[in-house]
């Protein structure tokens, strides 16, 4: 199946929202209510080819780093976003940011044979009934990214200085 080009945005749209939190969210405008629509492994995978790779990668990587900031590593792999957590490994090396790679790398290598599964419910299953949540709970993870993240907003300007040089996975009207 061919990715789309409709969750392109428009480059002077975002170039007028001023503020991180602003130029995300113009950035987002269409692919979040297809990510937040998928539910199942199967609909997470139709949703992801809908998007550039560049797309897939600064989306993960942010939403990463929101469970990452509300709850940490066990929260993240519990809630939705870590349906793509291979995206946001890709994505943290796509941007340069290997400093908060190394966790996340440390976290899925948890996982059996180094792999999260997309399915929800399957990693519940892990994190429960196998105890992988404590496992992750005393690796260490937390303390890692939280020395990594002693810079606020650097993920996220990583993030935006990535699509800057990528311009064409990110805008229609890319220049």
């Amino acid at each position: 199946m061919a990715k789309q080009d409709n969750l392109r945005v428009s480059y002077n749209t975002f170039a007028a929202a001023l503020g991180l939190e602003d130029k995300l969210a113009a950035l987002f405008k269409r692919v979040q209510p297809v990510m937040f629509a998928a539910e199942t492994a199967r609909e997470v995978e139709a949703a992801l080819l809908q998007l550039t790779p560049g797309q897939r990668a600064v989306w993960a990587v942010e939403q990463l780093q929101l469970e990452m900031g509300n709850g940490g590593i066990e929260q993240y792999f519990y809630n939705s976003p870590g349906d793509t957590a291979p995206e946001a490994l890709d994505g943290l090396r796509k941007i340069d940011a290997p400093k908060f790679a190394r966790p996340l790398e440390r976290a899925i290598a948890l996982f059996p044979g180094g792999r999260v599964p997309r399915d929800r419910d399957a990693r519940e299953l892990l994190l429960d009934e196998q105890g992988l949540s404590e496992v992750l709970i005393d690796s260490g993870v937390d303390d890692a990214w939280e020395e990594a993240y002693a810079v606020e907003e650097e993920l996220s300007k990583l993030g935006l200085d990535y699509v800057e040089r990528h311009r064409a996975d990110f805008f229609f009207d890319a220049s």
